[in-house]
């Protein structure tokens, strides 16, 4: 069971960001279209979100994107430079200032979901 605390975190960064589409996509992800048939997902698995975090050149701001995107009404999995560069572009990312907490929060968002 996740400690109500790391809940608590992952609340207010999503709260904070709210208007992106990847953080409504993770509030209600029975609202929207899932990938369900790619080879990175076990057979009978489904995938609405996967996020990755990057840094700037200087190493002083930290960004979590979505590797999963919505556009056009369905779902698109990016690789790596084509997802960074889809959240450069769009805005859809959040920013940090120090790594731990973009590495934490990329691998840890999914907390605020029940427990299967």
């Amino acid at each position: 069971m996740a400690d109500p605390k790391d809940i608590d975190r992952v609340m207010k960064v999503l709260e904070a960001n709210e208007s992106l589409d990847f953080v409504q996509r993770i509030f209600s992800p029975e609202k929207y279209p899932a990938i369900s048939e790619d080879e990175r997902l076990g057979k009978g698995e489904f995938a609405t979100h996967q996020m990755s975090y990057t840094e700037n050149d200087e190493g002083t701001e930290f960004y979590v994107y979505p590797n999963i995107v919505h556009r056009e009404g369905k779902l698109d999995w990016l690789e790596g430079g084509d997802a960074a560069k889809y959240a450069a572009n769009s805005g859809e990312f959040i920013k940090f200032d120090k790594r731990e907490d973009a590495e934490w929060f990329s691998e840890n968002y999914k907390l605020i979901w029940p427990e299967k």
